[in-house]
């Protein structure tokens, strides 16, 4: 029986200092009461918009908010989010129900900007989409399942996926990852943690593919709906349930079992490139799940975790018998 540790993939955001000042269209600097505010909205915000109509922008992109600090006193102070420069003027936050525009709900003068954003204009998140929508097994969603055909891509055929992590390697500028598109993170080890990833594949043998569980999918999904909205980290339950308690109210796990947890990813290869990888974690324990040729059995979980936007529990068993 085998209880993996609590991923410690959880990576630090590296943010950027704003300009001197908050700056609303370009015009307007506010003060630090007014700034403290507008820090306020956001720090409650799980994601906010940024769209410049003026500036040409084709549609809102959203970003989740997974960092942010205030700073500074009297008429000079900043704020940091996730690395990217805030015009207020083209941030919107969610406040009763509406998308509106934070420099205007400072009372702000920002010009031709709307007060309330057309959410006609926000595109479909594909990847939402895909954590809702379910797939051709009734108990997964599309994310879900993709996951699982990850996760038995990578045990079938490790030196393709090898290949798959080593285009990675171009993103990594010292201890930061900068992909494109996405927040540049601030990783523990840097890319000799990638490069290791990689031997490590070219060296595995194929393993069987996973087949996945019902009942070890509803294991994990109870997990996520546990801690996620608490926003709490780790394997036991607020009621003190281990990962090999939640398998058994679903059904029996036999012979070995185990548990990986993932925070802050919402794509199934990023999800599964971050636990390969591994970063920081002493004896690559999430990667010795995935590649544990005792595991046959697979459920997967995702959804949203109130501190780091997503997480994703996958359970494992070498056997498992559904009620």
């Amino acid at each position: 029986m085998k209880h993996i540790t609590l991923t410690g993939t959880i990576t630090s955001i590296i943010l950027v200092l704003l300009s001197i000042g908050l700056i609303a269209d370009q015009q307007v600097i506010i003060d630090c009461d007014r700034a403290r505010d507008a820090y306020d909205f956001i720090l409650k915000s799980d994601t906010i918009y940024h769209f410049c109509e003026p500036c040409g922008d084709p549609a809102p992109k959203k970003d989740v908010v997974q960092a942010i600090s205030f700073s500074g006193r009297g008429g000079s102070c900043s704020i940091k989010v996730n690395g990217k420069d805030v015009d207020l003027a083209y941030v919107f936050v969610k406040s009763e129900g509406a998308w509106k525009n934070l420099a205007h709900l400072m009372g702000l003068q920002a010009m031709g900007v709307s007060p309330v954003l057309d959410e006609s204009r926000i595109p479909v998140d594909q990847d939402a989409k895909k954590a809702k929508e379910e797939s051709d097994l009734p108990y997964l969603s599309l994310l879900e399942k993709e996951f699982v055909d990850e996760c038995n891509l990578a045990r079938t055929n490790p030196g393709e996926y090898a290949k798959i992590l080593g285009e990675m390697r171009k993103y990594y500028n010292g201890r930061y990852m900068e992909v494109p598109g996405r927040h540049r993170l601030r990783t523990n080890e840097g890319v000799p943690a990638l490069d290791e990833a990689v031997r490590f594949l070219e060296a595995a043998s194929p393993l069987p593919p996973l087949e996945p569980s019902k009942g070890m999918s509803a294991a994990a999904r109870e997990h996520v709906s546990d801690t996620g909205p608490r926003g709490a980290l780790g394997h036991s339950g607020s009621d003190g349930s281990s990962p090999m308690v939640r398998l058994n109210r679903h059904g029996r796990w036999q012979n070995t079992a185990g548990e990986n947890i993932s925070y802050g990813k919402g794509v199934a290869r990023e999800i599964l490139v971050q636990l390969i990888v591994d970063d920081g974690v002493p004896g690559r324990g999430h990667r010795r799940n995935i590649f544990n040729p005792a595991f046959r059995r697979i459920g997967v979980a995702y959804g949203p975790h109130k501190q780091y936007g997503h997480m994703c529990v996958q359970t494992f068993a070498g056997a498992y018998q559904e009620k």
